[in-house]
């Protein structure tokens, strides 16, 4: 091989390096596999389930037609989540360890968590084609909190995440004009099917289908837009028929009473602009005010003129805002989750006004790679929300009396139930103040013997505390054992005397 030759291939090659992005990729892999291994991590420390999800565990025992009946324990969640639970459940569940049944429950949350980290760039890539989009994007996503966190806890929260993520995606994608019809059918049959994983798609379908609405008319696909919505459309009569009327009927006035307890309607007592400041920067926060950071980047949108990316994003936040001016649903962290993916898309707009560099680019890549290493040295328990040791107190308690007979809940017994099969001596919601807890009440009647008082709750380091000055102060009550667990919880053995 001659020399000019060879230089002719070293070109090649390079010119083939360059077209490939490889730095872009490497950083990309880079960012996604951390993700992974926060994840990962969070998942292998299975720490102990919180009353909400014990709530949904406890419904794993029905039968499948049961699953697409209302739940017990004032719990919603998509038929074909709880279905997808209780198949791995059933396979991989032999009555081990309650330990190995927490983690197997969390399996399903966890893949969907994992899956956000491959689906996310896809979608940004499609919508910008922009390497700065893409990976400050994806680094938000991977080391955000709340995405981790839900990625192994059981609820559905994680799930309607991913689902979002690929709804946006299909209805950026599809063009009735030039879509072929393979993929025309394709994405009508997923919507359709999509719909009964997250009931929470709905906040995306129905918007979307308004901008697809007006682009059919605009360019005359009206026939089209009917027919790609036909089975969705036959797909949301049954959902509505078989599913959500009953659960709405049976379930609605325990849950809108839910939320009223837990975080007031922020359009009534507070502030509104406040209050949709305080609860979308529990999702993901802005270095500068977060009004100031949204209409800068929708200016951004507006000005490259990507209007149905913004639509696509934008309109299903305003349908939830909506939803919940009318109180028929919560916006709070976790119930809104699967709108982070928006968020993130309109806060990782402002690369938009840099052209491409390969300088710029080099630097934002090892900025971001700094960061994400920075964020894999963070202890794994500080991902956790509901840092309760519910499962190592019943252990604790299980150990000293096999039978659990005298066991006290200091709150509803969702948890007992869950972990030991046992119902308690349960009051609901007393920890808010110790001087409503109807403990005193109860051991002034009670039988002389052993009680087990279990607390997995500590409201403000308060209540525990004036449960067990109360315990030792009362003298017909003697404190046997104490086992204090995380977060100020704990057990406590006392024996009645007199």
């Amino acid at each position: 091989m001659e020399i000019t030759d060879f230089n002719n291939f070293l070109k090649k090659i390079k010119t083939k390096i360059t077209e490939s992005k490889i730095s872009f990729i490497v950083c990309l892999i880079f960012i996604i596999l951390s993700g992974i291994i926060l994840r990962t991590k969070l998942l292998i420390l299975n720490p102990s389930y919180w009353y909400d999800t014990c709530a949904l565990g406890l419904n794993i025992n029905k039968s499948f037609s049961e699953l697409a009946s209302p739940l017990d324990c004032i719990q919603i969640a998509p038929v074909f989540f709880m279905w997808i639970s209780k198949i791995f459940y059933s396979v991989l569940y032999t009555g081990q360890d309650i330990a190995v049944k927490d983690f197997i429950l969390r399996l399903f949350p966890y893949i969907c968590g994992i899956l956000t980290l491959f689906m996310f760039p896809v979608l940004i890539n499609r919508m910008f084609n922009n390497k700065y989009i893409t990976l400050i994007s994806l680094f938000l996503l991977a080391v955000n909190k709340n995405a981790i966190y839900y990625s192994i806890e059981f609820k559905q929260y994680e799930t309607e995440m991913l689902i979002s993520i690929i709804l946006m995606y299909i209805f950026y994608d599809i063009n009735f004009s030039v879509s072929s019809q393979k993929k025309f059918w394709c994405y009508s049959f997923l919507i359709a099917i999509l719909l009964w994983f997250s009931n929470s798609s709905i906040f995306i379908i129905l918007p979307c289908i308004f901008i697809l609405f007006i682009n059919a008319l605009r360019n005359r696909n009206f026939k089209k837009f009917c027919l790609f919505f036909m089975p969705f459309s036959f797909s949301l009569f049954l959902f509505y028929l078989c599913y959500f009327s009953p659960v709405y009927d049976e379930m609605y006035t325990h849950m809108k009473s839910f939320w009223s307890f837990s975080d007031p309607s922020f359009f009534i007592k507070d502030n509104f602009c406040e209050k949709y400041a305080q609860v979308t920067s529990t999702l993901i926060k802005t270095p500068v005010n977060i009004f100031i950071f949204t209409l800068i980047n929708i200016s951004i949108f507006i000005f490259f003129k990507n209007y149905k990316a913004l639509g696509i994003i934008i309109l299903p936040v305003l349908f939830v805002i909506s939803a919940g001016f009318f109180n028929l649903y919560p916006f709070q962290t976790r119930v809104i989750l699967f709108l982070l993916p928006s968020f993130i898309i309109l806060y990782s707009q402002i690369p938009l006004i840099f052209k491409e560099n390969k300088i710029f680019t080099a630097i934002l890549a090892l900025i971001l790679v700094f960061l994400t290493y920075k964020n894999l040295q963070i202890p794994v328990e500080n991902y956790i929300i509901n840092n309760y040791s519910s499962r190592e107190l019943l252990t604790e308690i299980q150990k000293e009396n096999p039978q659990l007979k005298n066991v006290i809940s200091t709150d509803n017994n969702f948890i007992l139930r869950y972990y030991t099969g046992t119902n308690s001596i349960s009051e609901e919601y007393p920890w808010i103040k110790f001087e409503n807890s109807a403990i005193p009440l109860f051991f002034k009647t009670a039988k002389n013997g052993e009680y087990w008082i279990y607390s997995p709750f500590n409201v403000q380091k308060d209540y525990c505390h004036k449960l067990k000055e109360y315990l030792y102060s009362n003298k017909k009550i003697k404190v046997i054992n104490i086992y204090n667990g995380k977060s100020g919880s704990c057990s406590i053995r006392v024996q009645k005397t007199g």
